[in-house]
């Protein structure tokens, strides 16, 4: 919406339920990780199965260290239902974007994907937590630290 500072979260569990079959023999349906996500977010927020080894989170109206504590739960939620340790090279990778529009106009939403899909690279790439924010102000992205 016009004004509404919303955060998206891509939540990508490949590796984590590869390596938690591999451990267990066991696999774990995907419906079942997002019903775990679901689970794990407010009833107004939206959770969107992007394919089978990921989903995309929706939440509107909340400020990053809200988010980022979100974020961390459902990756531990998912590391426990896999039987993965917390911080395991196989957790599940969460991208993270905060966008605030700027003024009246929304951002668009190619955009907004655009710089989820970096901070899901970021996640893999630069963090040993495998998450990773950014800010979207406009048509700005800017990586944002961890907290903690």
């Amino acid at each position: 919406g016009t004004g509404e500072t919303v955060g998206l979260l891509k939540i990508d569990f490949a590796d984590a339920n590869t390596q938690s079959q591999q451990d267990a023999n066991q696999p774990v349906a995907p419906s079942e990780i997002l019903e775990l996500v679901k689970n794990s977010v407010r009833p107004t927020d939206n959770v969107i199965r992007a394919n089978d080894t990921s989903a995309v989170v929706i939440l509107p109206g909340l400020s990053y260290d809200v988010l980022s504590r979100i974020a961390a739960r459902i990756q531990a939620l998912i590391n426990e239902r896999l039987d993965l340790i917390d911080g395991d090279a196989s957790s599940p990778l969460v991208g993270g974007v905060i966008v605030m529009p700027e003024g009246r106009k929304p951002s668009k939403s190619d955009k907004v994907l655009k710089v989820l899909e970096e901070s899901a690279s970021q996640a893999e790439k630069l963090s040993a937590t495998r998450v990773a924010f950014q800010l979207l102000l406009g048509k700005k992205a800017k990586q944002l630290a961890p907290l903690g």
